[in-house]
């Protein structure tokens, strides 16, 4: 008897510890960089950041590097808080981040918080952040590649000797439009033309007090003034003088991005960032998660059909559900192919953004949908016609579709796809995993009870009979 109640101790206690395994064997994380920059100077002086996940003693803070940058190894694929703080300690702008693994990578609108969906086999993410004139953080963009968040990166080391720093001076109006019509001239050096984006690349410069003139294009003098060049251990505008700003450039850094305007007599420097970074030129771009129903022309629904949106695709289950993930405003081919791959519809929708969600332009062939900024998913009804051909019947960003069947549970949203705001569906994906392990660990609980309960009576017949 102390045998059966010792084994149905450890069958207990294995069974508190399945739901451990499973979830463990679910755990997923990613190499993250952060990069954070200050709209109005290009550089928050001394900034770091902080990653909070749900329970706050699992805080890691990480100090920008001269580039910005901060590097989280494994942060979770869940939900977060990025929060920012200032040299002091003191708690800046933070905002809210929900990472799940998806069919892409892109932003599926905002809200509370911003969803991110990351490629299933994408083991790093860069994400992009400004702290804007008003105070706040905000997501600029999401990439694969760290390059991409603001603009391109140089990658390019300088040829110049140390202690010597290019910079290329970016020339805008008062209304933000490039200046294309003069040209630099720095000290005694040759005078350089602004290219069509009002750059110019000046290489080598030493630390020091140095003279910057504009001219026309008929090369008379219209502005000058002097700024210095000091090598200090971060980059930014360290002093504001109109006629002779300090820009403070990080040791060990080899090119700095300067934007400046003509105001008056004067050039006058407004920004100076490490990174060529062109806030409002490159917007983040915001995508969409699509749940769509494909009917047949009765009204019944169509399993097993590959429906594709441009090189998106996925095949609907029991009850005519499909999920598409991360997709852009793009004009896309949709077809519909049967199990043995032949295509029996095809059709064109434009999708377009929009301050409502909904379907518009629909024709035998063609349809437009559009999308609001913080639309997370979108829900598309389309029907075949007799003809080969797809027509949308409707599309919200509340759910038009009436419960799957419980049978159908391949209908409901997938777990690698989340929606706003939503951690759920990762604990979701070990449930079947979970039920199979109770399953099974019940029925080895049984069979070793029974096991022991002969093995018990056949002992006790052997005394009884001696």
């Amino acid at each position: 008897m102390k045998k059966t109640f010792l084994l149905l101790a450890a069958a207990v206690l294995v069974l508190q510890a399945a739901p451990l395994c499973a979830s463990a064997a679910y755990d997923d994380s990613i190499d993250l960089t952060v990069i954070v920059l200050n709209q109005d100077a290009g550089l928050g002086k001394n900034l770091s950041v902080r990653l909070l996940r749900n329970d706050a003693a699992d805080a890691q803070s990480k100090d920008l590097d001269k580039l910005c940058t901060a590097v989280f190894s494994d942060a979770p694929i869940e939900q977060f808080t990025l929060q920012t703080l200032g040299e002091d300690g003191t708690e800046g702008p933070g905002i809210a981040i929900s990472l799940f693994r998806g069919d892409k990578t892109g932003i599926l609108g905002g809200g509370e918080v911003t969803d991110i969906s990351v490629a299933q086999d994408l083991t790093s993410l860069s994400l992009g952040f400004l702290i804007t004139n008003g105070g706040e953080l905000q997501l600029y963009n999401a990439a694969e590649e760290t390059a991409d968040v603001f603009f391109v990166r140089s990658h390019v080391s300088s040829s110049i000797d140390d202690g010597k720093v290019d910079v290329k001076f970016s020339l805008k109006d008062a209304a933000g439009d490039a200046i294309n019509t003069v040209s630099l001239k720095v000290d005694a050096r040759d005078a350089l033309a602004a290219n069509g984006d009002g750059e110019v690349f000046v290489s080598a410069l030493a630390a020091g007090t140095h003279l910057l003139s504009a001219y026309s294009k008929s090369g008379a003098q219209i502005a000058k003034s002097h700024f210095t060049l000091s090598l200090e251990d971060s980059t930014g505008l360290a002093a504001l003088n109109p006629s002779n700003p300090t820009v403070s450039v990080a040791g060990g850094l080899d090119k700095v991005y300067v934007q400046a305007d003509i105001s008056g007599d004067l050039v006058k420097i407004g920004r100076v960032s490490p990174l060529p970074i062109k806030p409002g030129t490159k917007p983040m771009e915001v995508v969409f998660a699509l749940k769509g129903r494909l009917l047949d022309s009765a009204g019944a629904p169509l399993p097993s059909v590959k429906v594709s949106l441009g090189d998106c695709s996925a095949t609907t289950n029991a009850d005519g559900f499909f999920w598409l993930n991360a997709l852009p405003a793009d004009k896309y081919k949709v077809t519909a192919l049967d199990a043995n791959g032949k295509q029996i519809a095809t059709s064109v929708l434009l999708v377009e953004k929009n301050d409502t969600t909904g379907i518009r332009d629909v024709s035998m062939d063609s349809a437009t949908l559009t999308v609001t900024d913080n639309a997370g998913t979108v829900y598309l009804s389309m029907r075949l016609t007799g003809d080969g051909a797809i027509t949308f019947t409707a599309a919200s960003e509340s759910n038009i579709f009436a419960a799957a069947p419980s049978s159908s549970p391949s209908a409901a949203r997938p777990s690698s796809a989340a929606t706003k705001g939503s951690l759920s569906s990762f604990a979701d994906n070990g449930s079947y995993f979970s039920v199979y392990i109770y399953l099974f660990l019940f029925i080895l609980v049984l069979i070793i009870l029974v096991v022991t309960l002969i093995i018990k009576t056949a002992f006790s017949g052997k005394r009884t009979k001696h």
